[in-house]
């Protein structure tokens, strides 16, 4: 997964990325890898899920995508009674470093599963082709989740068969000693 973050980043010449998987059970989001990432951000590797008007978008597998952090999220810090904690601490690093993102879903089984997010240093205007661009390798990394999950299962499978296959035959070698 980091190695994704990392060619995700170079593609579109990002400053930064991050792959995020939202956990409903726990309501959490969790960093699974990143690229390029300032180490503050290891505090905010996994913060409350706040449903809202992005995740609403994402949803809709479409991207989320701001010029100016500073104008969108800037607003929310004079305000203390519109972030929580965890989102305000979010807010004040992200700030910090960089001034632009790009938010493509990570779509599995017709679910929200997580985001790729695309951090820039400088104000950054996104043009179609650099939101397509991400949209589509949000597309690639949604697979390769969805691949090695489907072989982890596969290796699960293939060690409940040996298992039940040793019991049948250690059943079969009892009784034919009985």
């Amino acid at each position: 997964m980091n190695y994704i973050a990392l060619q995700s980043k170079d593609l579109l010449n990002a400053t930064s990325t991050m792959i995020r998987k939202i956990n409903y059970e726990n309501g959490t989001v969790i960093t699974e890898a990143s690229s390029n990432l300032p180490n503050e951000f290891s505090v905010i590797n996994e913060i409350p899920f706040y449903p809202g008007g992005a995740e609403r978008v994402l949803r809709e597998n479409k991207s989320v995508f701001v010029s100016n952090l500073n104008d969108s999220l800037g607003r929310y810090l004079n305000d203390p009674q519109e972030l929580s904690n965890p989102q305000q601490e979010w807010a004040k690093i992200i700030l910090k470093y960089f001034h632009s993102h790009l938010i493509v879903p990570l779509i599995i089984n017709e679910n929200l599963y997580g985001t790729l997010t695309f951090y820039y240093a400088q104000p950054t205007d996104f043009t179609d082709e650099e939101i397509h661009l991400g949209m589509t390798l949000g597309t690639q990394v949604s697979l390769a989740i969805e691949n090695a999950r489907l072989r982890d299962h596969e290796k699960e499978i293939a060690i409940a068969t040996e298992r039940n296959r040793l019991a049948r035959d250690l059943h079969d070698a009892v009784t034919q000693t009985l």
